[in-house]
């Protein structure tokens, strides 16, 4: 599911959300994503590829420690790559009041095609 199919009427609190600022965080969501797949996995792949060659054409106990220092240094490069747009993404989630779950049940709320402001208006039976 994208943030983009997300609306403030499926968050309990959505009533209360700044537009622009419910606007800014889909956008900084999206974003995100976007860098996971044009900067993060290549260089991630390009770590795992440098690992490979070392492990290869080094061999032995050096090529294998290179390997991994490959391996692990791709991984900690990529998070890093992506720093930036998770901290847009969590300053206007902290902004609009959003935690994991709130966004997890926004989600179900979504995917059931329910609003959380429909489910607090209904009369209990």
């Amino acid at each position: 599911m994208k943030a983009t199919d997300l609306r403030p009427e499926h968050f309990t609190n959505g009533k209360s959300f700044n537009k622009e600022d419910f606007d800014a965080w889909i956008e900084a969501s999206v974003r995100m994503s976007k860098v996971s797949w044009t900067r993060y996995l290549p260089i991630v792949l390009v770590g795992c590829a440098l690992g490979l060659v070392c492990s290869q054409f080094v061999g032995g106990f050096i090529g294998n420690i290179l390997a991994i220092v490959c391996a692990l240094g791709g991984l900690i490069i990529g998070g890093n790559s992506m720093s930036g747009a998770g901290k847009d993404v969590k300053y206007y989630a902290d902004k609009l009041g959003l935690d994991k779950q709130a966004v997890a049940e926004a989600r179900k709320n979504c995917k059931n095609g329910v609003t959380a402001w429909s489910a607090e208006e209904k009369p209990a039976e």
